[in-house]
């Protein structure tokens, strides 16, 4: 995973992915998403997305797949390590939101909040693997703040 362009200007977002895993095709995927870190407090919010073919949907019990609160620091690092064997099963997109970004967005004149900036993230992401010409079946997401308001923010996503 090449993170040179993000140390080089890390006051951007910058975006990371993998190749479309070979086992999925044609097939419809199911993608996960959820986010990591602080924000502005200290450091980088990184939201990623790990997708996998529906026909391979058992794998996710098999290799106990779960949201990564319900885990410990062991089990997280099982799970990562599970991810990473299945190359040919398994594609994941992240995008990286250093400090600097989310603080201008907190303080421009037009308020960019965290649950906004976690929408448009998941957004952002998904519309990202429909571009790279993968069927989405479903969508796992932890939110950010109340659940109850995503609905309120309807997607724009075309494939």
């Amino acid at each position: 995973m090449d993170l040179e362009k993000f140390h080089l200007d890390n006051g951007q977002d910058y975006i990371i992915k993998s190749a479309i895993p070979p086992e999925i095709g044609c097939n419809e995927v199911l993608i996960g998403i959820d986010e990591a870190g602080r924000g502005p407090v200290l450091g980088p919010m990184v939201y990623g997305a790990c997708y996998v073919s529906r026909k391979d949907e058992p794998l996710l019990t098999t290799l106990k797949v779960a949201d990564s609160k319900t885990l410990t620091e062991e089990q997280r690092d099982g799970c990562f390590s599970n991810l990473q064997n299945g190359r040919d099963t398994f594609g994941w997109i992240a995008q990286i939101l250093p400090p600097a970004s989310i603080s201008r967005g907190m303080l421009s004149r037009c308020k960019y909040n965290l649950n906004a900036i976690s929408h448009d993230s998941a957004m952002l992401l998904i519309q990202s693997i429909l571009d790279m010409g993968v069927t989405v079946g479903a969508v796992f997401l932890d939110t950010v703040g109340d659940p109850g308001t995503w609905p309120s923010h309807p997607p724009r996503l075309s494939d």
